[in-house]
């Protein structure tokens, strides 16, 4: 058998999750960079439910520190 490399799982984060990863942005202000700043989009996961890619944001965290 071929040893495989497990990839990283992603996992939802959510809103209260990012505002924190984010600097306690508010959640307007979390939005607003989905809108027109090149923060990652949502994903609906329910009716009234959405999440973040933890691996898109943590992405985002890491340009914004390479800049």
């Amino acid at each position: 058998m071929q040893d495989q490399q497990a990839k990283p799982i992603s996992r939802f984060l959510t809103i209260d999750e990012v505002r924190a990863v984010a600097g306690g942005a508010s959640k307007s202000t979390i939005y607003a960079w989905c809108r027109n700043n090149g923060f990652p989009k949502s994903h609906r996961l329910g009716p009234r439910r959405v999440g973040w890619l933890n691996s898109e944001v943590d992405a985002w965290v890491r340009s914004k520190v390479a800049a």
